[in-house]
């Protein structure tokens, strides 16, 4: 396996990775009744979704999704278009505002120092941390979450691998979670 591509959230013209999530539930093809297959070992959730913040509310941009028998149903009327990032993947453009109660932590700047080799990577790994809490899909409030991430930079990688030592498959499903509490 190896780590995973993070979902993406537009935010203040920047591109941001989506690394952390509490409180509240985002879409995903079991939304809408498919099951997506894993596309390869950084995609095995099978889906990526893209995300935009303008005037601070959360907007759902697009979902793409592999299914490994090439069935792509339409959703809520829209067609699925090639994905540009993926062939084999169907992408459906939603532009749809998102209801959203909850906190989302997002990075930027993966420092390979500390990436881990399986699922998504955690706060400590990025230069440029920041959460966002929102209420019915508007931001209610952020937090610049850089300071401590880079005082506790590469704490996750050395969780892991000790972690994995003591207990391999619990060690491989928290590297999978977006729980806030890890950092």
């Amino acid at each position: 396996m190896t780590g995973q591509i993070h979902d993406t959230i537009e935010y203040k013209g920047c591109d941001w990775s989506l690394i952390g999530l509490g409180g509240g539930k985002l879409p995903c093809p079991t939304d809408y009744g498919i099951q997506a297959d894993m596309e390869s070992t950084a995609l095995r959730r099978g889906y990526l979704n893209m995300y935009r913040i303008s005037d601070d509310r959360l907007t759902l941009v697009t979902m793409s999704i592999y299914l490994s028998n090439h069935d792509y149903p339409e959703i809520e009327g829209i067609e699925p278009d090639v994905c540009e990032y993926e062939a084999s993947m169907r992408s459906y453009r939603f532009e749809r505002p998102e209801e959203f109660t909850g906190t989302l932590r997002l990075g930027r700047e993966l420092d390979y120092d500390h990436y881990i080799h399986m699922g998504f990577q955690k706060a400590s790994a990025f230069k440029q941390v920041i959460e966002l809490d929102f209420e019915h899909g508007a931001i209610a409030s952020e937090r610049d979450m850089t300071e401590d991430v880079l005082s506790a930079q590469g704490r996750y990688k050395k969780h892991f691998h000790e972690f994995a030592r003591e207990n391999c498959e619990k060690a491989i499903d928290e590297s999978f979670s977006l729980d806030l509490d890890l950092i």
